[in-house]
């Protein structure tokens, strides 16, 4: 596995611990938010021990985000994974570009499965 499937793997499994304990669902069901006194705890103890920070985390996927939308494809595994992971518990961008993100996860998954498929 190389190095930057790896950072993000480390980095999807980071924000899924931190989402898991750190957020909570609202009551209609809509996107969680943040607990704030506890995100602030986390961010504070995470810089004491010189760790990267949640909102440095958020910024590489907001980064990826918008390289994804700006593109207007999705170009590899690794972006199909920020993008999946934005599209199933983010609530970044608009409702348009969303949507546009998960036809780009489409036309990606058809072509890897394409290309993935093993001839019989």
């Amino acid at each position: 596995m190389n190095e930057v499937n790896d950072d993000y793997r480390r980095l999807k499994t980071f924000l899924a611990f931190y989402n898991a304990k750190y957020r909570e669902e609202r009551a209609d069901g809509s996107q969680p938010h943040r607990k704030p006194r506890l995100q602030l705890e986390v961010e504070a103890a995470l810089t004491e021990e010189g760790i990267i920070s949640v909102a440095e985390l958020q910024q590489r996927f907001r980064k990826g985000y918008n390289a994804i939308i700006k593109r207007g494809q999705v170009a590899a595994l690794v972006e199909y994974e920020i993008a999946k992971e934005i599209v199933d518990t983010w609530s970044i961008g608009t409702k348009r570009n969303r949507e546009r993100l998960e036809v780009m996860m489409a036309v990606f998954e058809e072509a890897h499965l394409a290309k993935t498929a093993k001839p019989m």
